[in-house]
């Protein structure tokens, strides 16, 4: 009981403030037109919320090492790639080690054609 107390008193207390998800955002009303664009946006920040200053950090720390006209050369995920490396999934072991639930099972007729399809994938 304490703890839902204590939630419930937070939330009450919880301020509200409007941010500007765009230049002169404030300003701005969401129509049928720019609408996508609010919601990319809208949950482009409530997914890096709170992370700011971090991504910030690293943005500038990878700038030291690549300039930034370098990186812009590429898209994010060969970005992702040439940091990482590639991605290389076995198949086989991923399939062997697939956990079913649900009623699902490896004979299952949407799991069969998953794995259909998945076959067909080259790297």
């Amino acid at each position: 009981k304490a703890k839902a107390k204590a939630k419930a008193k937070a939330k009450a207390t919880a301020v509200v403030r409007e941010v500007a998800l765009v230049e002169g955002g404030e300003s701005k009303e969401v129509t049928a037109s720019n609408v996508k664009e609010y919601v990319a946006l809208a949950c482009r920040r409530r997914l890096l919320r709170g992370a700011d200053e971090q991504v910030a950090a690293i943005r500038e720390g990878l700038m030291d090492v690549i300039p930034e006209p370098v990186l812009r050369i590429f898209e994010p995920l060969e970005l992702g790639s040439i940091i990482s490396g590639p991605v290389h999934v076995v198949i086989k072991d991923w399939r062997a080690n697939t956990v079913y639930e649900d009623g699902y099972s490896a004979t299952s007729p949407v799991v069969v054609m998953f794995w259909e399809v998945v076959r067909t994938f080259t790297e």
